[in-house]
This record gives structure tokens, sequence and C-alpha cells, in this order.
């Protein structure tokens, strides 16, 4: 197993979970979600290819639910689980948009690299994707 990896799958954690609360204040309603939709699109494309991507290729991450440290900020951190460090970052991006059909059903595909994840990779500027796969 790539430590190089887990520490890279430990920051896009530490990441999206520094942004739920903007994604909280969301709320329930489908409207507000619809019109955040961009926000969610953009985080489930950082967890496909900030951590997913990086689980794919080491799956013993997975099946041995290995421990993991996310960082927070300069000295805070949280420790977890890989199972319950998923359900905190991707299971609850899905929570979130759940109350919205067309979101869910996108933020899904992003997820799988299929439909949705397909549109960004080939639809988006060049120079945009650079930049978002830069903060990873």
């Amino acid at each position: 197993m790539g430590i190089f990896d887990l520490d890279k799958i430990a920051m896009t954690m530490g990441r999206l979970l520094l942004v739920m609360p903007e994604l909280e204040a969301v709320g329930n309603d489908s409207d507000a979600i619809y019109n955040n939709k961009e926000h969610f699109y953009c985080y489930a494309y950082l967890a496909r290819i900030g951590i997913l991507d990086y689980l794919d290729k080491h799956p013993l991450y997975l099946s041995h639910n290995v421990d993991i440290t996310i960082p927070l900020g300069i000295i805070k951190t949280r420790k977890e689980t890989m199972n319950s460090a998923l359900d905190i970052t991707i299971g609850r991006l899905l929570e979130l948009c759940e109350n919205n059909t067309l979101v869910h059903e996108n933020v899904e595909e992003i997820l799988h690299r299929v439909g949705m994840f397909d549109y960004i990779e080939t639809g988006f500027p060049p120079e945009v994707l650079k930049r978002l796969k830069s903060i990873m």
C-alpha cells in the first residue's frame, strides 16, 4: 500500500469535511439544492479523483478498514477508519443532495465515473480541470 496515496485520500477528505457546512447551509429544499448543483458536482468530482480513484488502486484500504488521520487545519486532525471516513465525506455529500433527484443522480454518476463525470472531463476547459486537480 502506498502511504502517499493514503495521504492524498486523507487530504481530500479533509477538504470535503471543511466544505460540508457550506453544503449543509443549502438545506433540504429541492430548488436550493438545484441552484447549488455546481458545488455538489465539483465536490463529487474531487471525491472521485481524490478518494475513490486511489481506493480503486488500493482496495486493501477498504478491505482492511485502515485507520486514517484526516487533516482539518494546520494542527487539527480527525482519526477515523476508512469506512467511517467515507460515510462522513462521500456518504454525507450524497445525503445532502438526496432531495433533488437530478442533482443526486448526477452526483452518483460522477462518483461512478460515468455520465456527468464524462461531461466534466470533456466539457470543462482544460485550465479549469487543471485547477480543480491542483487542489487535490
